[in-house]
């Protein structure tokens, strides 16, 4: 949990494949997902949901999703499913030789 608890998502497939198992066949297989992220503000490992950022002079404000960054984020955490939709289920399979290039 670098960025806070929940439900981790990267705008970098080259980010995700690491994750990645293969199977028996050496196919991956990885979710292509439509994200609400809303209000961002940059994670760290202590924070859980509800997110909230303390504003001077403001109060708190609530904070909709986590990210690496808040000036160019790549890696995002939201709270729950629900700010998640399935879009694509993408297979692929490296090719040997070519390093980390998805054929």
């Amino acid at each position: 949990n670098k960025y806070g608890n929940g439900i981790y998502f990267s705008k970098e497939a080259t980010f995700v494949d690491d994750q990645v198992i293969a199977d028996k066949d050496g196919i991956k297989r990885m979710l292509l997902s439509r994200v609400v992220v809303g209000r961002i503000d940059a994670g760290h490992p202590q924070l859980t949901a509800p997110f909230t950022k303390q504003q001077s002079g403001k109060g708190a404000k609530t904070m909709h999703s986590l990210a690496d960054s808040e000036e160019d984020p790549i890696t995002f955490v939201i709270p729950d499913g629900t700010y998640a939709y399935p879009a694509y289920m993408i297979y692929y399979k490296l090719k040997s030789g070519l390093g980390d290039k998805p054929s």
